[in-house]
């Protein structure tokens, strides 16, 4: 799959490539990039989007940046809509215990979870949502 981009043709996967060369701030800008991209939604551009989150997440992680992280399970509902909910559940659970891991996450853990179910109940995401009132009532 390729589009043009101020008159260049790229595909994901390349772009994933050359954004995990990179390292930080650059390395968060070439990830926000990939999942901005609203026009590719073939099942390998969905693979490179979850890469792209979890590398985000990761780097977040490792830099103790919680309010990234927190924007991040938040700002991410929109660009993995169109993925199967059980990856979506996947990719959300991953970004919440990692928030938990991050100086200040167990305070945060409590709104944002609160805001995943609400979420869940818009978008009728039952298993998602037992999850996480599950790890929320821990």
């Amino acid at each position: 799959y390729q589009r043009r981009v101020h008159g260049d043709i790229y595909n994901m996967q390349k772009i994933w490539e050359e954004a995990k060369a990179l390292s930080g701030a650059k390395a968060i800008h070439a990830y926000e990039e990939i999942l901005r991209d609203t026009t590719n939604v073939t099942e390998d551009d969905q693979k490179v989007k979850e890469a792209a989150i979890y590398a985000l997440g990761e780097m977040f992680v490792k830099e103790k940046a919680l309010k990234p992280l927190c924007e991040l399970i938040v700002s991410i509902r929109p660009q993995v809509s169109y993925m199967p909910q059980a990856r979506i559940a996947k990719i959300v659970r991953m970004l919440y215990d990692k928030l938990m891991t991050v100086p200040g996450g167990m305070e945060a853990a409590i709104p944002i979870g609160t805001e995943i179910i609400e979420w869940c109940n818009k978008e009728k995401r039952n298993f998602l949502k037992h999850r996480m009132q599950t790890n929320l009532t821990r």
